[in-house]
This record gives C-alpha cells, structure tokens and sequence, in this order.
C-alpha cells in the first residue's frame, strides 16, 4: 500500500510513485525465482512508502514509513495451513493456505499501526491487539475479536502511572510492546507497553496497570515501603 498524506507536494508524490513502482518490478522479479536447498526467495511485501509533510519542522519535507515490517507470526494451532501476520503499520493479515494468498482481517481497526497481536490458545477466533508499533508511531488502545478478525470491539485504553521528569505522573501507554493469553485461564491477558505491565482479567474489556516501567527511579508517595 502506498499513500500520499496531509497534502504532500505533486513532486513529492510523484518520486514516492517512482520508488513503489521499482518495488514492485523487484518484488515480481523475485517471486518468479524458486527457492532452492537452504535458499530463500523474498515474496513480500514490500515496503509501502507514505509520505508526510511537515510543516512544524521547514528543513523536512517528508517522512516516509515502511508498513511492510513485520511485528509478528501467529500460527493457529487447529488449522496447520493458517497463519496471522501483524506489520508495524501495514494491519494484521491472515492467510488459509500456507502463505500462498493473504487477506486483511484489521480493516475494520481504528488504525493500522499494530504493536501486537495475542491467540487464545483454546480459542483461535478470539484475538487481541495492542495498537502502537513502538518502532514509530504511537496509537493508544487495545481491542478484541471473538470472530477471527471479522469483528472487533472498541479499544480498551491502558492508563496508569508512570516516571516523567523524576515524578509519578498519570499516563496512557500509546506502545504496546507485547501481549500474552494465559494459557491456564484465556480470561487473564498480560499487555506489556512503554509505561509499565497491566493485567486483565475478564478477556481483555478491562486492564489494571501491575508493574511500572523500569528505566526511572522515583518515590511513590502513596506508598509506606
């Protein structure tokens, strides 16, 4: 996917179109090679230029994302052909057949910027996404689906504290960094994110912050330890 935001130049847009066209000559080239013994042929995706003004900042004239970095690969374990692939801003894709055809299941997200993605081990339609690549843009919220991605619900903020300037401060995680399903209660969901841990216990609708990053060292003041 390549797209031109927030009212980029026509010679900026231009040069993007050029460089997503040589992209994808290289990507078809590439695909038409088999992969033989050790070797790895790369069948995508490429990298999906978006351009961005920015009229804050005059010396910049662009910034440019790669949607196609992959976050990660989640294999459903009922089905040994499909798979989940979830990409820094490119969505969360599903493939039924191996890898050979792909479709989005994250249109119908808020946003396509995706930190991580969690599977029910018992129930591989129930997932959970944490919004926020932590590599680039930030995206507060988490949403679930009880439907393999047909349907999600509305996004579930995670707020807590956190250490800013040497003070506890009240913050929303905007990165999540990891997501984990307990296997021993699918109810419980561990969300790991830039300002600290949280927890839910009821699937994934409510979440308590548990544990405050680390990196900063501050004095809680309501507490007596």
């Amino acid at each position: 996917r390549w797209g031109v935001l927030n009212g980029a130049s026509p010679k900026l847009a231009e040069q993007v179109m050029r460089e997503a066209e040589q992209e994808l000559g290289a990507l078809g080239a590439s695909a038409s090679k088999r992969a033989t013994g050790d070797e790895w042929t790369s069948v995508g995706p490429s990298s999906a230029a978006f351009v961005i003004d920015v009229p804050t900042t005059p010396d910049v004239d662009l910034i440019k994302f790669n949607t196609g970095r992959v976050r990660q690969i989640l294999k459903d374990p009922t089905h040994p052909n499909s798979f989940l692939v979830s990409t820094g801003q490119g969505g969360i894709w599903k493939t039924n057949n191996n890898g050979k055809n792909w479709h989005s299941i994250g249109d119908r997200l808020p946003t396509q910027s995706i930190g991580a993605v969690a599977m029910d081990p018992s129930d591989p339609d129930r997932l959970i996404v944490g919004f926020g690549d932590p590599f680039s843009s930030r995206m507060p919220g988490v949403s679930t689906s009880q439907t393999g991605g047909k349907t999600w619900s509305d996004a579930v903020m995670l707020t807590g504290r956190t250490v800013a300037g040497g003070q506890w401060t009240e913050a929303t995680a905007t990165q999540t960094r990891d997501l984990k399903v307990s296997k021993d209660d699918p109810k419980v969901v561990l969300a790991a994110t830039e300002i600290g841990l949280f927890r839910s216990a009821d699937g994934g609708q409510n979440f308590a912050q548990v544990l405050p990053p680390v990196g900063d060292a501050a004095v809680d003041p309501t507490s007596t330890v």
